[in-house]
């Protein structure tokens, strides 16, 4: 099986690092006035480079002192943009607005800026304005952008709209095929109550997912499968594919234990149930979830249909899968 995602994302981070410390090394060197001016262009489109990946990486606070570092001045759509974005990272929503604001007035016609207004709103629970930002994005592309139609998507489920979110989701998986639009479309079959359809397409997702790996489409198809086959009465199957999640995963996502717990539970395994629940807050501590669970199966050891109720919450943990928008890589159109 191939590395997640994570190893590319690694390699790319070690590149641009090394490229930066070449570029600064020269722009140290030089004393030529026109190649001086060159360098430093070159050395600010390298920090952004890195601060995105880094991003990328989690490493939010090292992204945006990077992002701070730069004058701006050849490129202040992207300092901006990258700035909020850590900000929206961080947490700090309402300093990363007022930028967020600000570079717009400036940048009217940013498809960057617009994006990350669009994320920034679904996270401040503005659904509707998170979409209109979302459709702004995509009026404003250069050129047919799947991000942000995905990001439309994903919008459009949390506000409950599946028929539209479908349509969309449907469009990408025929013209840009990947595991995380038809676990996406898999979600949404689940939840319009279509458990076999919705299991066609986990299917094809882990299909997808074990020729291209991708960590976040992989949390969502894991958890989605067993939700599917817990909907579908196959609990033999809904806990071998969390029990494979959990291998594949073991440090990345509550959920997946949730999901195991609960279907040990169902099927009377409690003393197995009760070692992947405090095995799961071993490694999430602050899961509230899993804490419950594990409650809840303490208080019903002695009850023989103890803990069989708990299984209805699984589709619960589904949804509790932060999804996370897809932010286009920055690009000169």
């Amino acid at each position: 099986m191939k590395l997640d995602n994570q190893a590319d994302l690694f390699r790319e981070l070690v590149k641009i690092k090394r490229d930066l410390l070449k570029a600064q090394k020269r722009l140290r060197l030089t004393k030529e006035r026109a190649e001086k001016s060159e360098l430093k262009t070159r050395v600010d489109s390298l920090k952004m480079d890195l601060g995105s990946k880094l991003l990328d990486w989690g490493e939010y606070e090292k992204g945006l002192a990077l992002f701070m570092s730069v004058s701006g001045k050849g490129d202040e759509e992207r300092k901006i943009y990258g700035v909020s974005r850590a900000l929206t990272d961080l947490g700090y929503y309402d300093e990363a607005q007022k930028l967020l604001m600000k570079g717009l007035r400036k940048f009217k016609k940013s498809c960057y800026l617009w994006e990350q207004c669009g994320i920034l709103n679904n996270l401040l629970g503005n659904g509707i304005q998170s979409l209109k930002c979302f459709e702004a994005a995509i009026v404003l592309m250069p050129r047919e952008t799947p991000e942000f139609f995905y990001n439309k998507a994903l919008a459009l489920v949390n506000l409950r709209r599946y028929k539209e979110a479908i349509l969309i989701l449907d469009y990408l998986i025929e013209h840009h095929p990947g595991a995380m639009y038809l676990a996406e479309r898999g979600e949404c079959s689940l939840k319009t109550g279509y458990p076999y359809e919705a299991l066609r397409y986990y299917q094809k997702a882990l299909d997808l997912l074990n020729k291209k790996p991708e960590v976040e489409a992989g949390l969502c198809i894991y958890t989605g499968l067993s939700a599917t086959y817990i909907e579908l009465g196959m609990r033999k199957e809904a806990m071998e594919i969390a029990l494979e999640g959990i291998s594949r995963y073991p440090n990345k996502e509550p959920a997946l234990y949730y999901n195991l717990g609960s279907t040990l539970m169902a099927m009377g395994y409690k003393e197995e149930a009760r070692g992947v629940l405090k095995s799961g807050i071993k490694r999430f501590p602050e899961s509230e979830n899993l804490k419950k669970l594990l409650g809840d199966l303490d208080e019903n050891m002695d009850d023989p249909n103890g803990g069989k109720s708990a299984i209805f919450g699984i589709l619960l943990l589904v949804a509790l899968i932060k999804r996370r928008f897809r932010r286009k890589r920055w690009q000169v159109f």
